[in-house]
């Protein structure tokens, strides 16, 4: 389970302040009716301050916490590290959401530059890097819209992240217009994080085929380079799910009672070099496992190209074992993979 840094619960507290609960309560649910019914998930209604204090409580920990499980893939994949990332470019950054994951990952990068079009985004993402501290020093708040804002960046950055952002613009050459500038942007490794819904999804298929297009070498988290096996499904598409901590504000601004919540998300994950780990070209667990009588059955995505159904069976001790630990998003082993029991095809 993702939990927010003690450092940055502080800061969003901070944020909060004295904001009476049924103001927040009120702004919460006037965002949620209308990212519900927004085209392109853009909510076009003017925000008043209780709006962004009701986002950083109960929208942020979501994106930080899908942003924060992806850029930790990389990381153990090998991508990067305390001096591998020294440059890095936030694109409609909010309030700083990638910087601040990469800060509760223990990175520090020496320059960064966060893009974002809502200048009061860009003073609470200011805010919170200074209250959490370990963000880079150098970093530049740039207001501008994303493709624009990255044509002015002089310089290409070892990482760019687009998290949350891609999915708002306003037509599909608007998105094929910012990906491209955030690859041309990109020195190392790019991030593109959407929703896990099946719009979301289609974001990421949109972009993983443009992004091939230009080149780019994926790390994830598809174990191949071929067409993807769920973008024709009328059924499935290719999600992930991160479980984070939620705090007693953020029950109540959401109306629940569990202490956690589940944040599906989409995501593609390409650079300019291969990856330096072989682990993301084995299968990867694009379903919920399940433990039955039979053994473990789960969907896995597989480095030729094709989606299973697959079954790891309780006769296979050692797979088995391994394979009761299959969490939605690992990759598999391939020793696990070589006992499968094949049940069909994914459609």
């Amino acid at each position: 389970m993702v939990q927010l840094p003690e450092t940055l619960v502080e800061a969003i507290e901070a944020e909060v302040g004295q904001e009476p609960a049924a103001r927040l309560e009120k702004a919460q649910a006037e965002l949620s009716a209308c990212y519900r019914t927004a085209a392109g998930g853009i909510c076009p209604t003017p925000w008043r301050d209780e709006h962004y204090r009701a986002y950083l409580v109960a929208r942020f920990p979501a994106t930080f916490a899908a942003t924060y499980v992806v850029l930790d893939e990389i990381l153990k994949l090998g991508g990067g590290g305390a001096t591998g990332w020294e440059t890095v470019i936030d694109v409609c950054a909010g309030p700083g959401t990638a910087l601040l994951a990469l800060a509760a990952l223990g990175l520090r990068p020496k320059r960064a530059w966060l893009l974002e079009r809502d200048s009061n985004f860009l003073a609470i993402a200011r805010r919170l890097a200074e209250h959490v501290g370990g963000t880079a020093d150098g970093t530049e708040y740039c207001r501008a819209e994303a493709a624009e804002g990255l044509e002015s960046i002089g310089m290409p950055a070892d990482l760019v992240v687009c998290a949350y952002g891609l999915g708002e613009q306003s037509s599909a050459e608007a998105r094929a217009e910012l990906l491209r500038a955030a690859w041309e942007r990109t020195k190392g490794v790019l991030v593109v994080v959407e929703p896990g819904t099946p719009q979301g999804a289609r974001t990421i298929f949109e972009g993983r085929r443009m992004l091939l297009e230009l080149g780019a070498h994926l790390w994830g988290p598809c174990p191949h380079a071929a067409s993807c096996p769920l973008e024709t499904s009328e059924r499935r598409w290719c999600h992930f799910s991160v479980r984070l901590a939620r705090s007693r504000l953020h029950r109540m601004l959401k109306g629940g009672t569990l202490t956690y919540e589940d944040e599906r998300f989409s995501y593609v994950v390409a650079a300019r070099f291969a990856p330096p780990s072989p682990s993301n070209a084995r299968a990867r667990v694009i379903s919920f496992p399940r433990l039955t009588n039979a053994g473990v059955k789960f969907e896995g995505c597989l480095a030729d190209g094709r989606a299973e159904r697959i079954l790891i069976p309780k006769r296979e001790r050692e797979a088995y074992r391994v394979a009761r630990d299959l969490r939605w998003g690992a990759t598999v082993p391939d020793h696990v993979l070589a006992v499968r029991v094949v049940r069909g095809a994914v459609q």
